[in-house]
């Protein structure tokens, strides 16, 4: 875990130029072999770090190649690949899928240039998929917007056996494995999961806490084939909020929207808030059925202006926000989803966004466990985060941070200056054009200065 910056620092037009003034200085340390060491990650400088039974052997926040937890899945695959002589198959999230379209020709174009032809089919189908698939062994890639579990999704070796996981044409013992199946972890961006109520209401006089969330997509029990609403009285944690004039907003029907069983965004909304999934099945089905498929069809159905909404509240990627123009986008405990409140995780509902495959499985797709390999490392370079914000979302690093090292200091203005000497800047440096102006100079200087004067934090 990485420092946080606490102290508050005043910003005032002198203390930009002061902050400039050190630029000279900075310029000197940031010549100095031990500095440039600090913008090192992995031993190729991006990519996934060795790992060992299924732990990273490079600790850190942001770091690929760790084993994670998460949502178990009991369905089969649903993923039909349709890409002839594909050789990198990735199926999974809907809130990945962006970025992963996105980076795609990229890292497609690069390795041509190498001489691998590489030709993908990507799918999506939700987290759930991708986590079936990968744990059967049917993709080369799985891509979640929630945690991975081990064992792999809950999928037992019975399980196993009656598939056809090794690919020799038969569902037989020898598709059942010995050892207990892993993931192997690579966060590639940084999501926040947004709350969202139709402008059907009247949200300037609603501020939501976490509380209140629990208890509207919490709001019912089951109770044998129906459901209960949720009452103190009835020895229940809380009262089932179900009308927006218990939040102090209109005498209105709380219509909650939510995502198909399955997908990462759902899994990890409710784990945010706290809600058994007994209780939001329960919730969901007592106020209509409101489930859709993946984050487009949620955004869909919660922006809609033709009534279908009235009193929606609903939840989605925060790359899926852009655009919408009959919803608001609500603060949680008083936080808004902004870029630097979920870098700096105060935003509550903060994650990343992974992909994963098995580890200690070998793959009998050796190229296509090549090209995800490499796929993953592309999505740590320069290009690869570009196109996480191509997608709306998050880098792993804001553009501030030069040298990746998870704070916003001097050390970051020393890049700058690293760069402002370079005709040609390599590696890290890169990045010191903070602005995105094309040209690195004094205005990145007063770019980092903003950030680390306000005293935002990373984690």
């Amino acid at each position: 875990m990485s420092k946080l910056i606490t102290k508050k620092r005043a910003i005032t037009a002198g203390s930009l130029v002061m902050l400039g003034i050190t630029l000279a200085s900075s310029i000197a340390l940031a010549a100095s072999p031990s500095f440039a060491t600090l913008s090192a990650i992995g031993p190729t400088g991006y990519g996934r770090p060795t790992s060992t039974n299924g732990v990273s052997a490079d600790a850190g926040e942001a770091t690929p190649g760790e084993a994670e937890a998460g949502a178990a899945t009991t369905n089969y695959s649903t993923t039909v690949w349709t890409v002839s002589g594909a050789n990198l198959l990735i199926s999974g999230s809907t809130t990945c899928y962006p970025i992963l379209n996105a980076a795609m020709p990229g890292f497609v174009s690069a390795q041509a240039a190498l001489g691998n032809n590489v030709v993908p089919d990507l799918k999506q189908g939700g987290s759930g998929v991708g986590r079936t698939d990968g744990g059967l062994g049917l993709n080369d890639l799985a891509a979640s917007s929630s945690a991975f579990k081990t064992p792999a999704d809950g999928l037992s070796k019975a399980k196993w056996g009656t598939q056809d996981v090794n690919h020799n044409g038969l569902a037989d013992p020898t598709d059942v494995t010995s050892a207990v199946p892993m993931w192997d972890v690579t966060k590639i961006a940084r999501d926040g999961v947004v709350v969202i109520i139709n402008d059907s209401v009247n949200a300037a006089s609603i501020n939501l806490t976490k509380a209140q969330i629990t208890a509207i997509y919490g709001a019912y029990k089951p109770n044998g084939s129906s459901w209960t609403l949720k009452s103190t009285a009835a020895g229940d944690a809380y009262n089932g909020i179900i009308n927006w004039n218990q939040v102090g907003g209109p005498n209105k029907s709380i219509v909650p929207i939510a995502r198909e069983v399955g997908g990462g965004t759902r899994t990890s909304f409710d784990d945010f808030i706290g809600v058994s999934e007994g209780d939001e099945v329960a919730t969901i089905n007592a106020t209509g059925n409101h489930r859709f498929q993946g984050n487009p069809g949620v955004v869909a159905a919660a922006n809609a202006n033709d009534g279908s909404a009235n009193g929606a509240i609903a939840y989605c990627g925060l790359g899926f926000t852009t655009g919408l123009s009959h919803v608001n986008e609500m603060n949680v405990n008083g936080i808004a989803p902004t870029k630097q409140n979920v870098y700096g995780l105060t935003y509550p509902f903060s994650r990343f966004l992974q992909v994963a495959t098995l580890h200690g499985w070998t793959n009998p797709r050796t190229v296509n466990a090549q090209n995800a390999q490499k796929f993953e490392q592309y999505l740590w370079t320069e290009p690869g985060q570009d196109a996480v914000a191509t997608a709306d979302f998050l880098k792993l690093w804001p553009d501030v941070d030069v040298n990746k090292d998870g704070n916003v200091d001097i050390t970051d203005v020393a890049g700058v200056g690293m760069s402002w000497m370079q005709t040609n800047p390599t590696g890290h440096w890169i990045r010191a054009d903070v602005n995105g102006d094309g040209s690195v100079d004094i205005t990145d200087v007063a770019a980092i200065g903003m950030w680390w004067m306000f005293g935002y934090a990373l984690p």
